[in-house]
C-alpha cells in the first residue's frame, strides 16, 4: 500500500516539474550586461574587427515575448552606445522580418526565441562575414552562430569552429585558449 502511495507521489513531482519546465519563461541565459562586457573585451582577439565604433544588430522576433524582451535589454545596454576600451558598441533593433537589413552590420546578436530564423540570419552572415553572437548554445551547436556566451549560473563562453572557419572569423590563439570549441 505504501508502495503505491510512493508512485502516486512520484508521478505528481514529475508531473509538477514537467509543467513547471514548460510553462515558465526562462530568462537566466539570456545576454545581459556582464555577457556584453566579455563580448567587448573579445573583439581585440578578432583581427578583422576595427577599433572605434561598431554596430551591431540585434535580431528578435516581435511575436515572442522572450526575444522582445532580450532584445530591450540589449538596447538599454547599447543603444546610446556602449564604450568598452577602444570599441563603442552601438546596438540597433532587427525584427525578423527585416533581415536583409543585417548587411550593413559588424556585429549580430541573436536573441533567443528566433530558431525559426537562425539558418538564415547565419546566411546573411555567411556571405558578409559578420561575428554571429547569441546567448543560446543551441544556435551556437548547430552551426548558426559563431560565439555563445551566458555568465548565469557561471560564466560559459563556446566557439563553433564550422561556423568560425565558414564565416572567416579568426580569434587570437590566447582566445581560443579560453573558450570551449565544439
Amino acid at each position: 500500500m505504501e508502495r503505491v502511495e510512493l508512485r502516486g507521489k512520484m508521478r505528481v513531482f514529475i508531473i509538477a516539474i514537467v509543467f513547471a519546465q514548460v510553462f515558465t519563461t526562462p530568462t537566466f541565459s539570456q545576454l545581459s550586461q556582464r555577457s556584453v562586457e566579455i563580448l567587448a573585451r573579445a573583439l581585440p582577439f578578432i583581427p578583422h574587427i576595427q577599433i572605434g565604433e561598431l554596430s551591431v544588430g540585434i535580431v528578435f522576433d516581435e511575436k515572442s515575448v522572450i526575444s522582445t524582451k532580450e532584445k530591450d535589454t540589449l538596447l538599454l545596454l547599447l543603444g546610446s552606445g556602449y564604450q568598452v576600451g577602444k570599441y563603442n558598441l552601438i546596438g540597433h533593433a532587427i525584427m525578423v522580418t527585416q533581415l536583409q537589413n543585417l548587411r550593413h552590420f559588424d556585429i549580430i546578436i541573436v536573441t533567443e526565441d528566433t530558431r525559426a530564423f537562425q539558418g538564415e540570419i547565419y546566411e546573411i552572415a555567411l556571405t558578409q562575414h559578420i561575428l554571429t553572437v547569441s546567448s543560446d548554445f543551441e544556435c551556437v551547436l548547430a552551426g548558426n552562430c559563431v560565439l555563445g556566451i551566458t555568465t548565469s549560473p557561471k560564466v560559459k563562453i563556446i566557439v563553433n569552429a564550422h561556423a568560425r572557419a565558414e564565416c572567416q572569423i579568426n580569434f587570437a590563439q590566447a582566445f581560443r585558449l579560453l573558450v570551449h570549441e565544439v
